[in-house]
C-alpha cells in the first residue's frame, strides 16, 4: 500500500492539527467468469482512499479523499484542519476519552498471494474448470467464476496507534 497513515497524521501536525487520526484502505477486486466455455468478465476494481480526523484547539474536523497523491493528501490535511476551525465558530470543543494505544497486526494466512498470480494463469484455470465440468452428456452450460478480493486497512494516531489488517 502506497499511503502511510503515520505521515498523513504527520502532515496533519504540521498543518496545525494537534491531534489526528489516519484511516487508509486499499481495496481490489478481481473477476474472471465463464460461461458454457465462454469468457464473459475478466475485471478489476481498485479503490484507495484516505480519511482523516483532526482537532484543532478541542474542535474536530472530517475529510476524505481517494486523491493518494501528495497533492491529494496536502488538500485533504487542508480541508480537514479547516472544517475543524470552521467548526470553532459555532461548535464546542471536544475531549477525546482516554484509551491505551494499540499496535495490532491482523491478516490471512495464504500459501500462494491469489492477487499475485498472473491473471493468464487465472482465466486458464477457470476455462479449465468450465469446459471440464460440461463433458457430462446431460450438463449443457456451466457458469464458472473466481473472484479475488484484497481489503487493507490501515490506522494510525497522533498518540502512537498503528493497526493494520491486510
Amino acid at each position: 500500500m502506497a499511503v502511510d497513515p503515520h505521515e498523513v497524521v504527520r502532515l496533519a501536525e504540521r498543518f496545525g492539527a494537534e491531534y489526528a487520526e489516519a484511516r487508509v484502505q486499499d481495496y481490489l477486486y478481481e473477476v474472471v467468469r465463464f460461461d458454457s466455455g465462454v469468457l464473459r468478465e475478466y475485471s478489476v476494481d481498485r479503490r484507495k482512499g484516505v480519511g482523516l480526523r483532526v482537532s484543532v484547539n478541542g474542535y474536530l474536523g472530517f475529510a476524505y479523499t481517494n486523491d493518494v497523491s501528495r497533492q491529494g493528501l496536502e488538500e485533504l490535511v487542508k480541508r480537514a484542519v479547516a472544517a475543524a476551525r470552521t467548526a470553532a465558530i459555532a461548535g464546542r470543543a471536544t475531549r477525546f476519552a482516554e484509551r491505551p494505544v494499540r499496535k495490532e497486526r491482523f491478516s490471512t494466512p495464504f500459501s500462494e498471494d491469489p492477487v499475485a498470480v498472473d491473471p493468464e494463469e487465472k482465466v486458464r484455470v477457470v476455462e479449465e474448470v468450465n469446459v471440464g465440468s460440461m463433458r457430462r452428456a446431460e450438463i449443457r452450460s456451466a457458469v464458472t467464476a473466481l473472484a479475488v478480493e484484497r481489503d487493507a486497512r490501515l490506522y494510525a494516531s497522533s498518540d502512537g496507534a498503528d493497526i493494520r489488517v491486510e
